[in-house]
């Protein structure tokens, strides 16, 4: 299968991947990347391609670089009805998973507003700490081009490694930058990823979004930072306790 929230981000010249996730009954998306892919993004000069749709009208809302981590975000609205793929999360420790994918939008197959994804075969290389983890590309993309390995790679930054299993496609990392071992061009195949959870998670802790994984995998935004915090916060209460305890203090925190 091939992820179709899976998006281009275009800045210019320069051309980078991200995953689309919606907000659960609303038509506000956040796009997870790479921080480095959206340098010198504004809300002019930034354009989402969606592969699978045509002639889409978006406006972005936020940009978001946790520049530290390589994180971005990009929250946006989207005029469309179109049924948008579900996200799942993966376990990178699951049995039987076989081959890992790549997705994205390599800079030289790119020509002007016409998008073209690649998908290329991964196999699992090593983790270098609880975030990052390194895959091998089984492939190289081939083109006539008189390019690097290096830059043939370019633009995949931001895309997600995933896996599938039956009709669903499990993300467990997005592509960060490619590497080699002894930095020779023609072995320039190791890709460097950040883990898919701890993006989230740190989105969270700087309250950019509220999201939930059920059980399946599924990936659910609740809220993001451009609604209003009573969309999401505006609950009833229910306080118990013991006379003293403290009730009439920790409701007046909120």
């Amino acid at each position: 299968m091939q992820l179709n929230n899976v998006i281009r981000i275009k800045i210019g010249n320069s051309v980078g991947t991200g995953i689309l996730i919606k907000l659960i009954n609303d038509n506000s998306f956040m796009i997870l990347t790479c921080a480095h892919c959206i340098e010198g993004a504004t809300y002019e000069n930034t354009k989402i391609s969606f592969l699978f749709l045509k002639d889409v009208h978006y406006k972005i809302l936020q940009i978001y670089k946790d520049e530290s981590n390589d994180i971005g975000g990009i929250i946006l609205d989207v005029d469309s009805n179109h049924d948008w793929d579900k996200t799942y999360i993966g376990d990178i420790s699951r049995e039987n998973i076989g081959i890992f994918k790549l997705a994205g939008y390599p800079n030289l197959l790119q020509h002007g507003d016409d998008s073209r994804k690649k998908v290329l075969d991964l196999s699992f290389r090593n983790t270098i700490d609880q975030s990052d983890t390194i895959f091998k590309l089984n492939e190289k993309l081939n083109d006539t081009a008189s390019t690097s390995e290096k830059q043939k790679l370019e633009g995949f930054s931001g895309g997600p490694i995933y896996y599938s299993v039956g009709n669903k496609d499990y993300i467990i990392a997005i592509a960060k930058g490619v590497e080699s071992n002894n930095g020779e061009d023609v072995i320039f195949n190791e890709i460097v990823t950040l883990d898919f959870e701890i993006i989230l998670k740190k989105l969270n802790l700087v309250g950019k979004i509220i999201y939930n994984i059920k059980e399946d995998g599924e990936v659910e935004v609740i809220w993001n930072s451009h609604r209003k915090a009573e969309d999401y916060f505006k609950r009833n209460i229910l306080v118990i306790g013991g006379s003293g305890a403290g009730k009439s203090s920790f409701i007046k925190s909120f």
